[in-house]
């Protein structure tokens, strides 16, 4: 089977973006370790926006200043 997006189980607009139209969204999503995570493609990620691999059980966490999913005690993102 191949990758498909995470399900986004809830998110939440935290602010009106800089840019006219953007919006910047904390989410909570959940999806397979081969499945592919949120990007900032559509909406700008908060800070700490969670994903959750069900398979291994790994969590992610986004970092706004990187623009990159951290795993929590690794060394770079995902």
């Amino acid at each position: 089977m191949s990758a498909q997006p995470y399900q986004i189980i809830g998110s939440e607009v935290i602010k009106d973006s800089q840019v006219p139209g953007e919006m910047v969204l904390y989410v909570v999503s959940f999806g397979k370790s081969t499945d592919t995570k949120p990007t900032q493609a559509n909406y700008k990620l908060a800070m700490g926006s969670s994903a959750f691999e069900i398979d291994t059980g790994d969590k992610y966490f986004w970092d706004t200043e990187n623009e990159e999913w951290i795993k929590p005690g690794a060394s770079g993102g995902d």
